[in-house]
Order: C-alpha cells, then sequence, then structure tokens
C-alpha cells in the first residue's frame, strides 16, 4: 500500500484508493447492525488486523524518518577533502577517515583501515586513497 495525495492509501495490486476512517466507519456500522456474536468478533478480528498493520506501517516509516534524520545531520558534520577520496567528521579529535564512495552511494559511514606507508583502504569496497595526496 502506498498513499495518494489526500491521505488515502492506494492498493498498488487494485489500483484503488483506501480510505481508512472510511473503512472504519463502514465496519463500526456493520458492528451495530450485527446481529450475532459471531459476525461481530469477525468484525472485530478484521480491524484488529487492520490496525495491526498500521501499527506496523507506523514503526517502519518512523525507522526511515529516525534515519534520514540522522543522515541529514551527519552531513552536516562532513567534511569532504578536495585531493582525497575520503572524509573526516568535523571536532573529530581522531582525525578518522571514512570512505567517501561508501558515504556517497549508500551514506555509510565506513572507517578506512591504514594499509602501508601512505594509504587507506575501505574494508567494505576495497577503495584505495593516498595519504599524501590529502595535504
Amino acid at each position: 500500500m502506498r498513499r495518494d495525495n489526500k491521505g488515502s492509501e492506494v492498493d498498488m495490486k487494485m489500483g484503488v484508493s483506501f480510505d481508512p476512517v472510511a473503512f472504519f466507519e463502514r465496519r463500526i456500522e456493520a458492528v451495530c447492525k450485527a446481529g450475532s456474536v459471531d459476525e461481530y468478533r469477525r468484525i472485530v478480528d478484521e480491524l484488529y488486523e487492520c490496525i495491526k498493520e498500521f501499527q506496523m506501517e507506523n514503526i517502519e516509516l518512523n525507522n526511515k524518518l529516525e534515519q534520514l534524520e540522522d543522515i541529514e545531520k551527519l552531513k552536516k558534520d562532513l567534511v569532504r577533502h578536495e585531493k582525497s577520496t575520503y572524509v573526516t567528521l568535523k571536532d573529530d579529535k581522531c582525525n578518522l577517515k571514512f570512505c567517501s564512495r561508501c558515504w556517497d552511494k549508500n551514506k555509510d559511514l565506513i572507517q578506512m583501515m591504514h594499509c602501508g606507508e601512505r594509504d587507506y583502504k575501505c574494508p567494505e569496497c576495497n577503495h584505495v586513497t593516498n595519504r599524501l595526496l590529502s595535504r
């Protein structure tokens, strides 16, 4: 499901809008008209399943929002080095070097490892940068 510009959900398989408020209103009307306990239980079970789906979607969206906020915060602290292919974080006393390729591609801060006298290598993508170029 995805939401259209009115906030209603659109079922991708069916191509129709799904308005959760209208759906719940119809189900509540059905519960009020239900003549039997079995019908009442079926409708309540259906509502419960919908609520669980909305809760799961809400958790997923909140997690994505949190990730995006973290990335935006990191972007403000990121320092690119012109003559090199690594990035550092502002005010980092250790001056750790992170792979610019991994950051640009996936927004992952992968610390580069010192290898050899002048080079740093990313353990994730195997990208190598020369330390002397960055001075």
